[in-house]
């Protein structure tokens, strides 16, 4: 359980490079319009980052909360609004999902669906398109 816990930790760590802007520092406020965000593609794009594991997306979502990574989150918020992605990042800082996803993940073939309504109260789909895992949505 600790090998577990020190993996997924790692993946963590090595995740923070995938979230937008990873070499600059963490937001500490939103930006003031929602122009300077990525664009309002629907998911998947082309710049959508993918993983190897829904373990490695998982903690690449924790890992981008924890950055303040509103870019990453914009594009997956139903409403495409900075407060519902800032909502979003709050919820899943607040229910430190690596340490509590696996009871919560539904896998079924291509698809996986991770559900803490009963903690943090939102959802995140996963979907896998050629070999990668890749988040699809969040919301409440």
């Amino acid at each position: 359980m600790k090998l577990v816990a020190v993996m997924l930790l790692l993946v963590a760590v090595l995740a923070g490079a995938a979230c937008s802007g990873s070499d600059s520092k963490p937001e500490t406020t939103a930006p003031s319009s929602t122009s300077a965000l990525l664009p309002t593609a629907t998911h998947p794009t082309d710049t959508t980052p993918t993983y190897a594991t829904v373990d490695e997306a998982v903690s690449a979502l924790s890992a981008c909360a924890d950055r303040g990574d509103l870019g990453y989150f914009f594009p997956l918020v139903q409403e495409r609004s900075e407060t519902e992605a800032l909502d979003m990042m709050t919820r899943v800082k607040r229910s430190d999902v690596v340490a509590n996803y696996r009871s919560r993940l539904e896998t079924s073939g291509s698809t996986a669906r991770l559900n803490f309504h009963d903690r943090g109260n939102f959802q995140v789909d996963f979907a896998l398109t050629g070999g990668s895992w890749s988040v699809q949505g969040i919301w409440p």
